[in-house]
């Protein structure tokens, strides 16, 4: 059997910029390389306004989303979905009017191996209606629905997604473009400029926004070499008409680094591959375990407090590279091929301390990640994990040594999709045993459907929804799920 890495990715920016914006759900841009969580990150901006014979540059936030199979076969055909959600148009920037929006165009490109190939034709599903279409609201603060994005009458235009192999300056075996194009040099994404937005202070409108549906790129052959499949932002660019008659045009530049890396790897193979991972496991769905602390996210009157939590858990789809981790047994850093083949699902304990109550998470937005907690005294979740690397027996894996790792724990909420998620995060260092030395991430998700889960969702919206008076969120145990977003991944730094 071979495998795939892929990351889940969306792309949600809507920060005003000092006279211009970058914003756009439409593809991927960047975000740093792991599996199977959102990411945030920043990107360097230029906003160009040539009738004033001037530039800016900036920057701007970025989370990014997508969904996808972690290990495929070799020669295997798979499908990236990035994640639909909505993406703010401001009407105004520094003060200065937006009046609308146009020529919105992001690029990515597919590098994989010689034998990789794409279809040129991406599905559009779901989204704001559930049919697949874009939607344009040009003011978020009144009661007009949006409108699809189809062309029909006075409607904006759909869309154009363009996949083609890269042919220049010379062709590239295995490597593709991406290209998303909203509204290409006609202007019809008008913004409302007023009445003023509630509570944004600015003088002007709400703005408004365009809502993106799910887009699926399908990845007809992972190609017949072991090797990375990267997809990498390489740039975003719009032009924002400022002052009813001025085009401020806005270039961004992504990180080179990798939006997400695909991992084509076949067991036996006798020469380690390149850029593959320790270990990674791609759990089947289902219900992962609990996330529990006797005292953890207090609601009012109680006063905050220190809790001890806990989450145990069992993932399956794990793999190790068995011709890499065969390399380093002699220094008892990993197993034999043979015993690594076998290597199927891991049995994780993650146990922690911090201080607060319920509003000691992190919330994800268009403008980034922050913590959310309410005092500046509460101490967010260190955790130690002990992680047991097991074959389809139950039984322990021989050369694979029991993990330990110390991790920055955090339950985040992702509200930039249609509907909040939920996630339980840790990221860290493994300091002993199986992947010693290495970066490890570990995600769950929290089951939206729970009444507790809901309650720490409610207790950190805007403004906070009706939550109990004076419990403890998770004594129960809020219940982890092992969903789209779920992984387990060491890597060496």
């Amino acid at each position: 059997m071979g495998g795939t890495h892929l990351k889940r990715f969306k792309k949600c920016i809507g920060a005003s910029l000092a006279v211009g914006l970058a914003a756009s759900a439409l593809a991927v841009i960047s975000s740093t390389p792991a599996d199977a969580t959102v990411k945030v990150g920043a990107i360097n901006c230029t906003a160009n306004i040539p009738a004033l014979g001037t530039s800016v540059a900036l920057q701007q936030p970025s989370t990014s989303h997508l969904t996808g199979p972690y290990w495929v076969d070799t020669g295997s055909a798979f499908t990236v979905t990035n994640v639909g959600g909505t993406t703010g148009l401001p009407s105004a920037a520094s003060g200065i009017a937006i009046n609308d929006f146009r020529d919105v165009i992001t690029k990515a490109q597919v590098v994989g191996q010689p034998t990789t190939t794409l279809s040129t034709t991406p599905t559009l599903v779901g989204g704001f209606a559930g049919d697949g279409f874009f939607y344009f609201d040009n003011d978020i603060g009144d009661a007009t629905a949006p409108v699809k994005m189809d062309g029909l009458l006075t409607n904006p235009a759909a869309p154009t997604i363009v996949i083609a192999a890269i042919t220049s300056p010379a062709p590239i075996p295995g490597a593709f473009t991406v290209t998303t194009t909203l509204d290409p040099g006609v202007g019809t994404l008008d913004i409302i400029d007023g009445p003023p937005g509630p509570g944004n202070g600015n003088g002007f409108g709400d703005g408004g926004a365009v809502f993106s549906p799910d887009v699926i790129i399908s990845v007809t052959n992972a190609g017949t070499t072991d090797g990375p499949i990267n997809y990498i932002g390489t740039s975003t660019a719009l032009t924002a008409k400022i002052l009813g008659v001025i085009d401020a045009i806005t270039a961004c530049a992504p990180s080179a680094s990798p939006a997400f890396t695909a991992h084509v790897q076949t067991d036996g193979t006798p020469v380690p591959t390149a850029q593959s991972p320790v270990v990674a496991c791609d759990p089947a769905d289902g219900t992962g375990g609990t996330n529990k602390a006797s005292k953890g996210l207090a609601t009012a009157p109680l006063l905050d407090a220190a809790a001890s939590t806990s989450e145990v858990m069992t993932f399956t789809g794990c793999r190790a590279p068995d011709a890499q981790s065969n390399a380093w047994n002699p220094a008892k850093l990993g197993p034999l091929t043979a015993d690594a083949i076998t290597l199927d699902r891991a049995s994780i304990s993650i146990k922690g301390k911090n201080f607060g109550n319920c509003t000691l998470v992190d919330k994800r937005t268009g403008a980034g990640q922050l913590p959310n907690k309410d005092s500046a005294g509460d101490y967010e979740t260190y955790s130690v994990a002990t992680i047991k690397w097991l074959n389809s027996l139950l039984k322990p894996v021989k050369g694979a040594s029991t993990t330990s790792a110390s991790l920055y724990s955090r339950i985040i909420i992702n509200t930039n999709g249609y509907a909040p998620e939920v996630t339980s995060e840790h990221n860290g260092v493994v300091t002993k045993g199986f992947g010693a030395g290495g970066v490890i991430e570990i995600v769950s998700e929290l089951d939206t459907a729970n009444a507790d889960v809901a309650d720490v969702i409610d207790c950190n919206s805007t403004p906070p929804g009706a939550v109990p008076v004076g419990v403890y969120l998770q004594k129960i145990g809020l219940p982890l799920l092992t969903a789209d977003d779920a992984v387990l991944e060491i890597q060496i730094p």
